[in-house]
This record gives structure tokens, sequence and C-alpha cells, in this order.
């Protein structure tokens, strides 16, 4: 009913003058605004069922802004993301039938551990995760979740890498663990090769991932070797 909204709209500007009070800089940070409406919900007793909203809209600002890697296998995912990180941290030389979601963290120090579909782990030695990965033969793929990998890296303080399997390689069992991380991921980051950019497969996948709602990012990799960057950039732009 209209009275009850007036009511409760009155209550919620009472709280955020209350709690906002000598306080610009709070107003104009997002992060700090739902810190201190969680605080002035959960003591006001007709607004305190908003309070587990507001704090979980603050922890969202707490943690790092989830990317998601994808393209088409061979279009450049782990090569791009080292240099990103500036670093060798994803092995490469991974065959299309043994690839798996790799989800890049920060850590202290570095390490990793594979995650099974069973709940189950296995840590890996840092020193060895490029000869495990390599090594993995497509059963043991299949059983595979995920592979975390933590890393002592700036930009892994402010964003979480999720490297997925080639679009045109992934393995049925890894086609749900996808969905699920793009449906967590904040951004999409999609790759294009430019040696084969604004394929019919790649156009069909972008659709769903428009339709998921999900922002997205088109980078083009390998420009170096076309001989006409600005003919791909414009198909690309025009797809």
């Amino acid at each position: 009913a209209e009275p009850e909204r007036k009511r409760v709209r009155t209550l919620v500007a009472a709280a955020r003058r209350a709690e906002l009070a000598g306080s610009g800089a709070v107003a104009r940070d997002p992060y700090l605004l739902a810190q201190h409406l969680g605080q002035a919900f959960s003591r006001c007793e007709p607004l305190s069922g908003l309070a587990p909203r507001a704090q979980a809209l603050a922890a969202h600002y707490d943690r790092p802004l989830s990317v998601a890697i994808m393209g088409e296998f061979s279009a450049g995912k782990s090569t791009f993301v080292n240099a990103f990180l500036g670093a060798d941290v994803l092995p490469m030389g991974i065959t299309p039938t043994t690839a798996t979601i790799n989800v890049l963290k920060y850590g202290r120090h570095p390490a990793a551990r594979i995650v099974f579909h069973d709940e189950t782990s296995r840590d890996v030695a840092w020193d060895k995760v490029g000869s495990v990965l390599r090594g993995v033969d497509a059963a043991q793929a299949e059983r595979i979740r995920s592979v975390e990998i933590l890393y002592p890296s700036e930009i892994l303080q402010r964003v979480e890498l999720i490297d997925t399997p080639g679009l045109n390689s992934i393995l049925p069992a890894h086609e749900r663990t996808a969905r699920a991380f793009l449906g967590q991921a904040d951004v999409v980051l999609w790759l294009f090769s430019a040696t084969q950019a604004g394929k019919t497969t790649e156009k069909e996948a972008l659709a769903r991932i428009q339709a998921a709602g999900k922002r997205g990012i088109g980078v083009v990799n390998k420009i170096d070797q076309t001989e006409d960057p600005a003919a791909v950039l414009a198909r690309v732009e025009s797809d």
C-alpha cells in the first residue's frame, strides 16, 4: 500500500541521514555506503530485514573483480594471461583433450590445487604444475572440476581470472562448471585470434554470453600474424 511504501521511504531516508551525518566521503563511495546502510538497517527494526542485503553488497565490493577469459582453442589465452600478469604463471603446451578450467587467485606464495568433481582435491608443488597439467590424460581431465592457482601478483589482489578451455574443445564434463563460473563472473574477456577472428562459432558463443546478461570485452590476439590488422579489426567490430 502507498502509505506503507511512504513510511519505508521515510525510514530509509532517516537511516541514511543518521548513518551518513558529517561523512560526505561515505555518500560518494558505494562500498562505504553499503557498509553504513547495513549497520543502519540492522539498528532500525522496521528495516532490519534489509540489513543482510546491504551487507552482501558490501561483501561484493570487498572481493576481487571476477574476469572469465574465453575464446576458441589456440586463441592464445594462456599466453595472454601470462603477459597480463607479467609472469609465466599458466603452463603452455596443453592439448585440447586435457585442458582444464584454471582459476587464478592471489596468494602470498605460489601454490596450486586440483579440485575434482567429487569434492576431493590434490595439492601440486609449484615447480610441478606445468608437468602435472601437461601429463593429465583425457580420463583424468573428465574428473577435474578446476585447477586453483595462487600467485603473489598485485593484479590478482584486485582481479580473479578464470581461464577456460577453448569453446571448440571443451569437455562435456567441464561444460556445467564453465557455465557456473560464467554465471559468477563480473565480466567476460573474449580473446579473438587475428588469424581466424569472427568465426560463426564465435558469434554464437558471444550471443549466448550477451543473452546471459554479461558484460563483454573483446581482445584481438596474434595481431602480428596478419598482414592487414586494420581489416581484422574492422571485421571483428562489424560482427
